[in-house]
């Protein structure tokens, strides 16, 4: 499904904001960048990639602050 959180506000070059939230801590990508082998994981990178494609700013966020960072990072734009 979509990510958790959603701002319908355009910005730049973007029509709006999707984050998918995750806990401090969880580990999405490896080492190497690729997305974790986990299939809920694989299915919410790739909605994001849709997201992007269609002009959207689409993202991961690590717990509370680096969701706060990339909501003030968008707005800002």
């Amino acid at each position: 499904g979509f990510p958790d959180l959603m701002v319908f506000e355009p910005k730049g070059d973007y029509n709006g904001l999707f984050i998918e939230l995750k806990r401090e801590g969880e580990m999405i990508f490896r080492k190497d960048g690729s997305v974790r082998s986990d299939v809920h994981l694989q299915e919410q990178w790739e909605m994001l990639q849709r997201l992007r494609t269609r002009g959207y700013y689409a993202c991961f966020a690590i717990g509370f602050d680096q969701a706060v960072s990339q909501i003030k990072r968008y707005m800002e734009l």
